[in-house]
């Protein structure tokens, strides 16, 4: 029982580094260029700005699960199951949702490893009744 929490909260850490690797990096090292390709293109300053909200919104968002899931992983009185297996379902549509787009990349498989280490985390977790 307590190995299988162990190992539940061990996922949950592989995803949390995973996505704050992921958020940070889209953040980082994409926004500049994202910046520039908009001003190149010579974009609505409405657009460009949207644009660039959008980057860090979707570079924040990844962080976000990832912190969300460490409460319920690690806390004493947290819905567990539910808030991993959400978190990891919203990681899973951004994966999906990335390869339809953009095809296979580091960053895609990822999210992949991230989504699986949440389900994962959220399929061995000990149940309240144990």
């Amino acid at each position: 029982m307590k190995n299988r929490l162990r190992i539940a909260q061990g996922l949950v850490i592989i995803a949390n580094i995973a996505l704050i690797y992921l958020g940070y990096g889209h953040w980082r090292n994409g926004l500049p260029n994202v910046s520039k390709v908009v001003a190149d293109a010579k974009a609505s300053p409405f657009f460009a700005v949207g644009m660039k909200i959008l980057w860090v919104l979707v570079s924040w968002h990844w962080i976000a699960f990832g912190l969300i899931a460490l409460p319920a992983a690690f806390g004493r009185k947290a819905p567990n199951r539910g808030v991993l297996s959400l978190c990891g379902l919203a990681v899973l549509v951004d994966a999906i949702a990335t390869f339809a787009g953009l095809g296979l990349f580091r960053a895609n498989e990822a999210l992949g490893v991230a989504a699986v280490a949440l389900f994962g985390a959220a399929a061995l977790y000990p149940s309240p009744e144990a």
